[in-house]
């Protein structure tokens, strides 16, 4: 848990991230609840970012802001989009699926890269993508339509100005 102004920011292994408002201690309202793929044991507030960091995947930064409050106060807002959800299933064989969930339209781009940081797959290309959930198969194929090799990649999602990166792993 961490708190930073009138909010604190609690990992629930199960639900992810939830985010109080803690203004009234006996009635902390909750504000937001950051779906997360992974389970988080560490919870810091740095800064205008949250960072969390387990020993399975290291350190993750949650791109949640802290700001002012809507009621012009000083403390964080809740979660402002961490949108990238992890691919499902993972591992997969023969396809996944790449969801992300977008506050407001943003041009998006969508690309898939294996280990050594060599794109292999455009899936999205300076797409206009309307708020809401959005979601793009993969087959585990590169640009030219070949099979990739089993094995870990990686895809990132560049929103408007918000980058975000997670892996995947392709079995056969």
């Amino acid at each position: 848990m961490a708190v930073y102004g009138n909010q604190a920011y609690v990992m629930d292994n199960y639900a992810g991230l939830h985010v109080f408002d803690v203004s009234n201690p006996a009635e902390p309202g909750l504000l937001g609840i950051l779906n997360l793929p992974y389970h988080s044991y560490t919870v810091q507030v740095v800064g205008d970012h949250v960072f969390m960091a387990n020993g399975e995947t290291g350190l993750k930064v949650a791109l949640v802001h802290c700001g002012e409050t809507s009621g012009g106060g000083n403390g964080p807002k809740g979660p402002k989009s961490p949108p990238l959800s992890q691919n499902f299933p993972n591992p997969f064989n023969p396809s996944t699926t790449i969801a992300f969930e977008l506050p407001e339209r943003a041009t998006v781009n969508l690309r898939v890269f294996d280990i050594s940081g060599r794109l292999v797959r455009v899936l999205m290309e300076n797409e206009s993508v309307p708020e809401g959930r959005s979601a793009v198969a993969w087959y585990g194929m590169d640009d030219s339509g070949r099979r990739m090799a089993s094995g870990i990649y990686f895809y990132r999602l560049q929103a408007g100005d918000h980058v975000e990166t997670n892996r995947m792993m392709l079995v056969k």
